[in-house]
């Protein structure tokens, strides 16, 4: 999908996926349906500590590292 491309997004899904869940789940990105959990944005200098909170299980969400 060009929007995908454009905004260099990524989507991962599974092995396990159907191509209409694939494509219903692009179009709900594409429509500002989803919102992520995000547990944090880290400096990048810091994702040494970001590795641990995951290790740790101490999070819920995404961790994000900020260039």
């Amino acid at each position: 999908d060009l929007h995908l491309f454009r905004n260099e997004w990524q989507l991962i899904g599974s092995a396990r996926s159907r191509f209409g869940e694939i494509v219903e789940a692009l179009d709900l990105v594409a429509a500002g349906s989803l919102d992520p959990i995000i547990h944090g944005v880290l400096p990048l200098t810091q994702a040494a500590d970001a590795h641990r909170l995951m290790e740790s299980r101490g999070h819920t969400g995404k961790i994000l590292l900020a260039p």
